[in-house]
């Protein structure tokens, strides 16, 4: 067991406590038998109590302690995937068929995914509010790989390479609900860590 902090010790030095003075009182007489079950009982709320609070502390800061590295790993990154996106607005089109100048379509989509994808297997607890954002970013960004998976080349011609697109609508708006996502993820990350200096 590791006992470095005094959190993490409260809740034994409360059972200490508390035992050693239900043994005190038993011992002298002081209370009758009904005094001494509720001081024992009061005791053990106290110490379910302080139990409790460590293990919630302890918690709360694990997740805090994540959420840094988390940023740390991964903001960067992120920032880069919408900058990717945003190179991909030309993907944005009701035609089922795109010439694109000299692209790699595949190589922009996995810049986008990419540091998503690494960002999502974040095996670690987070803060709560910071996983509802994560699990929505992750949701559009599945939606998003589905309408990319749809795109095929089809030539080489002398304005750029010809693309088929499988279902333009269904891309456009899975770019946008990603787009959105990711701008408002990002946002979250930046302002919590600016709220966090000030």
């Amino acid at each position: 067991m590791n006992l470095r902090k005094l959190e993490d010790v409260l809740p034994l030095i409360g059972t200490a406590i508390g035992g050693f003075t239900i043994g005190v009182i038993a011992r002298n007489g002081w209370v009758d038998w009904t005094g001494e079950t509720l001081v024992a009982g009061v005791l053990g709320l106290a110490g379910g109590w302080l139990a409790y609070k460590a293990a919630t502390d302890h918690r709360r800061a694990t997740e805090n302690r994540n959420e840094y590295i988390f940023k740390a790993k991964h903001l960067a990154d992120l920032h880069q995937a919408e900058n990717a996106l945003e190179e991909c607005r030309f993907l944005v089109s009701s035609e089922p068929e795109i010439t694109v100048s000299e692209t790699d379509i595949q190589g922009l989509v996995m810049a986008v995914t990419g540091p998503i994808n690494d960002a999502a297997c974040f095996e670690q607890p987070l803060p709560s509010e910071l996983t509802q954002q994560l699990e929505i970013l992750c949701r559009t960004l599945t939606q998003f790989k589905r309408a990319t998976a749809g795109i095929y080349r089809v030539a080489k011609t002398n304005e750029g390479m010809k693309y088929n697109i499988e279902d333009p609508t269904s891309l456009t708006l899975s770019y946008v609900a990603l787009k959105g996502s990711l701008a408002k993820f990002n946002t979250y990350l930046t302002l919590a860590e600016l709220n966090k200096a000030i």
